[in-house]
């Protein structure tokens, strides 16, 4: 049986700090691969402005005594010569970490908006390299939709705190530096009584962490009933339906639900930082207190008395900006928890190290074939057997749910068969390497991409190393009879497929299924299989597009899925699947002559038509 998918992820502990030390190295790898110069940048910036504090309160200090020593001075003129000096340098300095605040923030939405695009990127790879069955686990679903919906507001809530923390560090100890030199003790004291602060905020955020993780299928529904409601391309159905209305009240309990559980964690929260505020803010006012009646009774300066009353203030504001910075990050643990998971998957299979050759000798072979998908019981297909020669047709029929679909999806090497095993040109396709195994499908699904995109990319893209190639292109175009059309386009290949796009156009159904097969055809692969490839097609035009396919196929193997027997009749054999075994075997002549479920099938269709 395929395994669970597999993690290399540090162990992470639930505590405050750890958490914080998790997110920082994480956040810290994610910008550090964007722009190392930039981060270096943001923390030699923050450091030089906590740095800069220290001055400012010494300068403020020496202005104050200078001015009351040169009250009873006769050398006034040297004090206020002096006076100014200091005043220009605290001018200079002031500047300075005027214009690194705003360098800072400048820098510091760079590195967002860019982190924001790497992580854009990260998704996109990691996603596109995921195995099917990792893919449509529900486990993954919700993570992966959580990382999706907080990918963009998440990142920047990380940057800007991660970025503030020297910054917030290097204030405090500048200003601790100060408290420190006049008495150890009050600096003790000021941390003490900061705890319990630290303590309600930790509580809190790890209850709404808990909370998050337990509504993460209701944020599914939200967003599925959200995506509804405000996409653009299908405005025709709910109209006619009349279920906006219902879906917005949907909508409207989704949202109160999960926000007012949210409110009422945060509010409690407000509440217990509040009521832990009141011993720090007694104290450091009966600490400034004490500071000015000692220096009226002359132990210390005004100035001194005035340095310490500024440094406790700062201390307090530095620390409470600290504390900010780290419970946001903290706060922000669910997310880069689940962005790790999922940047970090492993894939459930190993890759092969076989890359298939070209053209075949041998053709495709299911030795004793089982197959059904992951957590459920019963099996979809059951012991199936079949050989298919090089640049031979066939095709698959049966009713629906027989395991048409899933026959093809085994064949793709998108799931693992749990017996039997399938080969391709002699070889295992297990033991084959994906993306070089890929290469050699041409396949057309059912539910087939629309791209938006040019209609010269739209085709193109079934083979991207050849895009640029558009004699091609159009040669496909020409084979799927679909040329016609996009030369009747004001852009011609190069329209939009897409009103959403400035001159583009929307095609049909039936257009649309022209478009994927030429990209099918594009891509000219050693296998090329069709799933329903004209089920939007008329009639007249399918049998024109199967002389063609059958016609550039024949140095192939083309598989064909299909409803309509007067496509599959032309296979040169077919293949009857029914309750997921291969029930017959034959050309379309013999399976009518055995009189079987072909026939049965064959005449009802045959029937309707009549």
């Amino acid at each position: 049986m395929p395994k669970k998918p597999t993690l290399r992820l540090p162990k992470v502990s639930f505590s405050a700090i750890g958490q914080i030390l998790f997110v920082l190295k994480e956040i810290f790898v994610i910008a550090w691969s964007v722009n190392p110069r930039l981060v270096s940048a943001v923390i030699i910036l923050n450091t030089v402005w906590g740095l800069t504090n220290l001055p400012l309160l010494y300068f403020g200090k020496l202005v104050i005594d200078i001015v009351i020593h040169g009250i009873v001075s006769t050398d006034k003129i040297g004090a206020v010569r002096m006076v100014a000096i200091i005043l220009t340098l605290t001018a200079a300095v002031s500047f300075v970490r005027q214009v690194i605040s705003r360098v800072l923030r400048m820098y510091q939405s760079n590195l967002s908006r860019r982190c924001s695009a790497k992580v854009e990127v990260l998704l996109g790879e990691k996603v596109s390299g995921l195995d099917i069955p990792t893919l449509e686990d529900s486990a993954f679903k919700d993570r992966y939709n959580k990382v999706e919906r907080e990918s963009s507001q998440r990142v920047w809530n990380l940057i800007m705190p991660v970025s503030d923390l020297p910054g917030a560090f290097f204030s405090i100890l500048s200003s601790l530096v100060l408290i420190f030199t006049f008495n150890p003790l009050i600096v003790l004291v000021v941390i003490a009584l900061s705890l319990p602060e630290i303590m309600v905020n930790a509580r809190s955020i790890k209850a709404e962490y808990e909370f998050e993780t337990s509504r993460s299928s209701r944020y599914r529904l939200w967003g599925w009933t959200s995506y509804y409601l405000g996409r653009t391309r299908n405005y025709f159905e709910p109209r006619i339906l009349g279920n906006a209305k219902y879906l917005i009240n949907r909508l409207v309990r989704l949202q109160d639900e999960i926000m007012s559980a949210r409110e009422l964690i945060r509010n409690k929260r407000t509440r217990l930082r509040s009521l832990v505020d009141i011993p720090n803010t007694i104290f450091l006012l009966l600490f400034n207190i004490w500071l000015f009646a000692i220096a009226l009774f002359g132990r210390i300066t005004l100035g001194t008395a005035q340095m310490l009353y500024n440094a406790s203030t700062s201390f307090q504001s530095a620390f409470e900006n600290l504390i900010g910075d780290l419970l946001q990050i903290y706060e922000n643990y669910l997310y880069m928890v689940d962005l790790s998971w999922v940047l970090h998957l492993s894939l459930r299979k190993a890759d092969g190290k076989t890359v298939p050759k070209r053209p075949f000798t041998k053709g495709v072979e299911l030795q004793g074939v089982w197959f059904r998908y992951p957590k459920a019981k019963s099996w979809i297909l059951k012991d199936v057997s079949v050989e298919i020669r090089p640049r031979e047709n066939i095709a698959i029929v049966g009713e629906n749910g027989a395991g048409k679909t899933t026959l093809i999806k085994l064949l793709c090497g998108f799931y693992q068969p749990q017996k039997g095993r399938i080969l391709v040109n002699g070889v295992d396709i297990s033991k084959y390497k994906r993306q070089a195994y890929w290469k050699i499908l041409s396949v057309l699904f059912q539910n087939f991409e629309e791209y938006p995109f040019t209609a010269r990319e739209s085709i193109g893209y079934g083979d991207v190393d050849r895009i640029s190639k558009t004699k091609e292109v159009v040669g496909a175009a020409v084979q799927s009879g679909i040329h016609e059309f996009i030369t009747g386009l004001p852009l011609k290949y190069e329209n939009p497929l897409s009103k959403e796009f400035e001159g583009g156009i929307e095609p049909s159904k039936g257009q649309w299924q022209r478009i994927a097969l030429a990209r099918t055809l594009f891509k000219n692969g050693e296998i090329v299989i069709l799933d329903e490839p004209t089920s939007n097609v008329d009639p007249k035009a399918e049998e024109e597009i199967f002389d063609k396919v059958i016609d550039l196929t024949r140095k192939k193997i083309l598989i064909l899925i299909s409803h309509r027997f007067s496509t599959v009749r032309r296979a040169d054999r077919i293949f009857v699947i029914d309750g997921g075994r291969i029930v017959e075997d034959g050309s379309h002549d013999d399976l009518l002559a055995k009189k079987g479920l072909y026939a049965e099938l064959f005449k009802l269709q045959a029937k309707g038509y009549q």
